[in-house]
């Protein structure tokens, strides 16, 4: 049995908890609220720091602007993939603009900016606008894990 180190989003609380247990929804051992979420979480430097620090898998964050066109269209995909690539890494949404130190500190200079974090550090970054293929092809690349892609198919009637 191999575990994995969760943070909770809510309280903050590092959580070990078994890869078996993942499917089963696990819980925050403190505050009860949910470890692993089907849509990306919205992150601010508190939550962002203590993910980095604590979790043992990677952080995947989609620094994001409320005025980015780019941003708004790229939710859609980004969500798709939080749900596909669930419990291979956290998917977190920070927003650019009222976390303006953290963007800095990162050297966020185009939006949106897709960043892979690996124990604390950043892995790999992704930026502006991708297609929902490429940007699968780069998780599964960079996670090193196969996830099946869904192919919409229009019925023909």
């Amino acid at each position: 049995m191999s575990s994995e180190i969760l943070v909770c989003p809510s309280c903050l609380k590092p959580n070990s908890i078994e890869r078996e247990q993942f499917p089963d929804f696990p819980k925050c051992a403190a505050c009860n609220a949910d470890l692993l979420s089907d849509i990306p979480i919205e992150a601010d430097r508190k939550l962002f720091d203590s993910l980095n620090e604590f979790s043992t898998l990677p952080i995947l964050a989609d620094f994001w602007g409320p005025w980015s066109g780019s941003s708004h269209e790229m939710v859609s995909i980004f969500v798709k993939l939080s749900k596909r690539f669930k419990g291979d890494a956290i998917f977190i949404k920070v927003n650019s603009e009222s976390e303006q130190v953290l963007a800095v500190q990162l050297n966020i200079n185009v939006i949106p900016a897709f960043i892979l974090f690996k124990d604390g550090k950043e892995y790999h970054r992704l930026t502006g606008d991708q297609t929902e293929t490429g940007f699968h092809a780069w998780l599964e690349r960079y996670l090193r894990v196969k996830r099946k892609v869904e192919i919409n198919n229009p019925s023909s009637v």
